[in-house]
């Protein structure tokens, strides 16, 4: 099915679609924690005394846990409505279990950074993640539009996911509702986590596509098939007689 899984692909165990399970699996969670532990739980794990010259395990944990942790439930719906969207391209493009792994990769990469140039770790939201899978699908896309990687729809449905997201997520002025947005990305340029995390998206998705690019060029051997190495031995041994007739 096309809005599954990319025809483009070649679908395996490990790339495979199952039904966008992972983005409602992460979505399912930031909303059950928010529900249950309240807001901010993961600073109660934080150590107030945490400097990067003096880090603890406590510390080291809150780095991945501060992902998903939010404020009120505002902060929850509007991350939950761009991870449902990003998690629509790439679960699609990558697979649910590669797709969680980009996630859980991130999860540990975005705030560490955020954290780095912020000075703390006293920060808290999954929308770092979020950033970083958005510019991996912004380039994932245009790299999707070459000749040999062209699709009608990938290039649909990545279109209106940028309108998207750009529009709802990037132009969002951060309070006073949903509707206070601007005309350019002020959410991007104005939050540290964000614009940090949107680095590591670009950084991971140049990396990532170069990887793909070199695999694809790399020359794969020819497998011979069973039927083909019989036939050959037959071949050599029957040249084998001949020879052991001409000596004799």
């Amino acid at each position: 099915m096309r809005f599954i899984d990319d025809e483009k692909k070649n679908v395996q165990w490990y790339n495979r679609n199952y039904f966008y399970a992972g983005t409602f699996f992460l979505i399912v969670l930031i909303v059950v924690l928010f529900w249950t532990l309240g807001s901010q739980w993961s600073f109660d794990i934080y150590d107030e005394t945490a400097s990067w010259s003096d880090f603890s395990i406590r510390n080291i944990l809150t780095i991945p846990l501060a992902a998903l942790s939010h404020s009120d439930w505002n902060h929850v719906i509007g991350n939950a409505i761009c991870l449902a969207t990003a998690g629509f391209y790439l679960e699609r493009r990558l697979g649910t279990f590669n797709f969680l792994l980009l996630n859980l990769f991130f999860m540990f990469i975005c705030p560490a950074l955020a954290s780095h140039v912020w000075g703390d770790v006293h920060h808290h939201g999954y929308s770092g993640v979020i950033f970083a899978l958005d510019l991996f699908i912004i380039i994932d896309f245009f790299f999707s539009l070459r000749k040999e990687k062209r699709n009608l729809t990938n290039t649909i449905i990545g279109i209106l996911f940028m309108a998207q997201m750009y529009i709802s997520s990037w132009c969002w002025k951060g309070s006073g509702g949903f509707l206070n947005i601007t005309y350019y990305p002020w959410n991007l340029i104005h939050n540290t986590a964000h614009y940090t995390g949107a680095l590591v998206g670009i950084m991971v998705g140049l990396g990532y596509q170069l990887i793909i690019m070199y695999a694809n060029k790399k020359p794969k051997r020819k497998r011979k098939s069973a039927t083909k190495k019989k036939t050959e031995k037959s071949s050599d041994k029957k040249q084998e007689q001949k020879n052991k007739k001409i000596t004799a």
